[in-house]
C-alpha cells in the first residue's frame, strides 16, 4: 500500500507539473510548421480545424485553386465540379464548401460523406461561417431588406433559428463544441450588438461605449472574443474578451480573429497590418513569439482550441502559409479529471491510516 501511495503521488506530481507548464507564466512561445507544396501556388492563410489542418484558397498558373494540409504537406487542387471549394472540415470529415459565380456571389454547401447539400432557408441562400466537431454549422440569411437571421444547421437536426432578443435580426459567426453560438444582433435602431446564444438564452456582451459590437470567437469554456467600434471613449476599433459576464478591453488589438482554449485572443493591431496575440495580460506581436527570427505575419486565418494558428508569414523575400504550434499545448479536460481522481484516492488512503 505504501508503494502504491508513493507511486501515485509521483504520478500526480508529474501531472501537476505538466498541467502547470501548459499555462505559460511568461510570453507564449510557438514552433513553426512549414508545408511542402505538391504544386507551385500562391496561397493564403485559411481556416484551421481542431486537428490542426488548414483549408484555404490561392492561385496557381493564373487559376483559382483551393488547398488543405495534412501533416507537413499542403495539397493544392482545382475547384470541384460546379466550381465548389471546401473551406472547412471537422475531425469527422463534415464541413462547409462554397461555389462562386462570375459576379462573385457565393452559394454555400454542407459537406458530409462526399455529398454537398445546398444551405438555404425558406428559399433564401445562407452564408455559412463555422462548423464544430459535432457537425453543427452557423449560418446567416438576409431578407430583401437586408435584415439578417442566424441559424444552426446539422444533418440530424435541420435548421434551428437563433432568437433575436427583440431585435430586427441577427447574424451567427461561430459555434463551440457545446453548440453555444456567438455573433451580432441588430436593434430597432439598426446598431449591431455582440451576443452569446446558449441554452435558448440570448446574452448581450457589450454594454459600454454605446458602440456597435461584433462577436466572432468562442472556445469550449464559453469565453468569447470580438470587437467594438466607434463608441464614446473609444480609440477607434477595439477588440474585447468576455467571460462569465465580465467584459474586458484588449490593449493594442483592433479586431479579433478567434480565441483558443486558454482564452488567448488572436487578432490585428490598431492599423490592421500586424497579427498579434493577447494572453490575458499582454498583447504580443506574433512574430516575437516564434523561435525562428525574421518572420513577419501580416495575415492570420484562425486559431483552434489547442492554440494552433494558421498564418501567412514572410521571411525575407519568401512568403508562405505556415502553422504555429504552441510549445505549451492547452490541457485536455480529461487531464484535470484524472488529477482530481488521484487526489481523491490519496485523501481516502490518508483517512484510513488515521
Amino acid at each position: 500500500m505504501q508503494f502504491f501511495r508513493k507511486s501515485l503521488l509521483s504520478l500526480l506530481v508529474g501531472m501537476a507539473a505538466t498541467s502547470a507548464s501548459a499555462a505559460p507564466a511568461s510570453a507564449p512561445q510557438f514552433t513553426l510548421t512549414r508545408f511542402n507544396y505538391t504544386l507551385p501556388a500562391h496561397v493564403y492563410a485559411g481556416d484551421i480545424n481542431s486537428q490542426g489542418e488548414i483549408f484555404g484558397i490561392g492561385i496557381s498558373q493564373n487559376k483559382d485553386v483551393w488547398y488543405s494540409t495534412s501533416g507537413t504537406t499542403l495539397n493544392v487542387a482545382a475547384p470541384l465540379p460546379g466550381n465548389i471549394t471546401i473551406s472547412s472540415l471537422n475531425a469527422s470529415g463534415q464541413g462547409i464548401a462554397y461555389s462562386t459565380t462570375g459576379s462573385g456571389k457565393r452559394s454555400y454547401y454542407y459537406v458530409e460523406n462526399g455529398a454537398f447539400t445546398p444551405l438555404a432557408v425558406n428559399g433564401q441562400q445562407a452564408r455559412a461561417t463555422a462548423i464544430n466537431d459535432a457537425g453543427q454549422v452557423t449560418l446567416t440569411t438576409f431578407d430583401s431588406s437586408g435584415n439578417a437571421r442566424g441559424y444552426v444547421y446539422s444533418s440530424a437536426g435541420g435548421y434551428q433559428e437563433i432568437g433575436a432578443a427583440g431585435g430586427i435580426g441577427n447574424a451567427a459567426s461561430n459555434i463551440n463544441s457545446a453548440g453555444a453560438v456567438v455573433g451580432y444582433t441588430n436593434g430597432a435602431d439598426g446598431k449591431a450588438g455582440a451576443y452569446l446564444y446558449a441554452n435558448g438564452v440570448m446574452t448581450p456582451l457589450v454594454s459600454e461605449f454605446d458602440a456597435p459590437s461584433y462577436a466572432n470567437g468562442i472556445n469550449n469554456a464559453g469565453q468569447v472574443s470580438g470587437w467594438a467600434t466607434g463608441g464614446q471613449g473609444m480609440n477607434g476599433t477595439e477588440a474585447f474578451f468576455w467571460a462569465n459576464g465580465q467584459y474586458q478591453r484588449i490593449a493594442k488589438l483592433s479586431t479579433s480573429i478567434g480565441i483558443d482554449g486558454l482564452g488567448r485572443v488572436l487578432g490585428y493591431n490598431d492599423f490592421g497590418t500586424l497579427a498579434m496575440l493577447w494572453d490575458g495580460n499582454e498583447t504580443y506581436d506574433l512574430s516575437d513569439l516564434v523561435g525562428e527570427t525574421g518572420w513577419y505575419f501580416g495575415q492570420v486565418g484562425g486559431i483552434n482550441e489547442a492554440g494552433q494558428i494558421s498564418a501567412y508569414g514572410c521571411r525575407g523575400s519568401i512568403c508562405e502559409v505556415v502553422r504555429l504550434d504552441p510549445l505549451s499545448p492547452v490541457p485536455e479536460p480529461s487531464t484535470y479529471a484524472l488529477l482530481l481522481a488521484g487526489m481523491a484516492l490519496l485523501t481516502c488512503a490518508a483517512r484510513k491510516r488515521s
